[in-house]
């Protein structure tokens, strides 16, 4: 999985910031899948982590 996430639940991926944590109402472990075109920067997408208040 190509990327780093940080404690603040943000997937970095090249340019692209993806924020999955509070705008989604994420609390528990979640699996999230985002895809895209082989054009797009953001490419294909996979998020497992886990967001605790």
């Amino acid at each position: 999985m190509n990327g780093i996430i940080n404690r603040r639940g943000m997937y970095l991926l090249g340019l692209q910031t993806v924020i999955v944590a509070t705008n989604m109402g994420l609390s528990e472990a979640q699996v999230i899948g985002f895809s895209s075109n082989k054009d797009s920067n953001i490419g294909q997408l996979y998020v497992l982590t886990d967001f605790q208040k």
